[in-house]
């Protein structure tokens, strides 16, 4: 079989209606969010919290580029 379910499931949550706006809003919350705490002095919560914003906007753009290809 050329598909596992990963794959599957991918291609099926093309079809759903709203799934990649939503991923495009949350991008743009994230991005909004981080030059925000890019403007405050840093701290130990600041940092973990831009390590976790850099890695899911790392994600979400992968995702996209991936449904754009489709």
């Amino acid at each position: 079989m050329g598909l596992g379910w990963g794959a599957l499931l991918g291609k099926l949550s093309t079809f759903l209606p709203g799934r990649v706006e939503r991923m495009k809003h949350e991008r743009d919350r994230l991005w909004a969010e981080k030059l925000k705490l890019l403007q405050g002095k840093a701290d130990e919560k600041k940092t973990g919290r831009m390590a976790w914003i850099v890695d899911r906007l790392r994600e979400l753009d992968r995702m996209l580029a991936h449904k754009a290809s489709d």
